[in-house]
């Protein structure tokens, strides 16, 4: 549970500075023109859809390797820009949306999720979260004399 909450954070303030630094590109570096976006867009309703696509991969519930972290991201980021453009155009507002910004956030928001949730699985690691000791019990004669080499180091 502790886990679960930990990476909902993570990947929600991924998914806000994906957002701000796609805006950033977007009005300085590129076009150098002005585009607005409602703070109440940029940081609630886009992470959660995007975080809903990252629920629906299943990354929220079942502990995967990072290969497969990686592949359900990619999935979850372009889930999440075709669900935005095919909004865009079914609502008739592609017009005042910028689809170079939609585009940016797909892309900075996998890069960005992808580096956050690699950190705070090391962090985990490294301060021995949610680890719990095992003791293997054996009882056979290769066992007890693997363990007995094991013990004279």
């Amino acid at each position: 549970m502790i886990q679960t909450l930990l990476f909902l954070a993570g990947d929600y303030v991924a998914l806000v500075l994906a957002g701000v630094f796609s805006l950033f590109i977007r009005n300085e570096l590129i076009t150098r023109t002005v585009f607005h976006v409602s703070p109440a867009y940029l940081y609630l309703w886009v992470p959660l859809v995007f975080m809903a696509f990252i629920f629906y991969e299943g990354l929220y519930s079942w502990r995967y390797l990072t290969y497969e972290i990686t592949k359900k991201l990619i999935f979850a980021s372009l889930g999440d820009i075709v669900f935005a453009v095919v909004l865009m155009f079914f609502t008739h507002i592609a017009g005042d949306v910028s689809r170079l910004f939609v585009f940016l956030y797909g892309i900075l928001a996998y890069m960005l999720l992808c580096i956050f949730r690699v950190i705070i699985s090391r962090m985990m690691k490294k301060m021995s979260f949610f680890q719990t000791p095992v003791l293997i019990v054996a009882c056979s004669p290769v066992i007890l004399y693997l363990g007995s080499i094991w013990a004279a180091g």
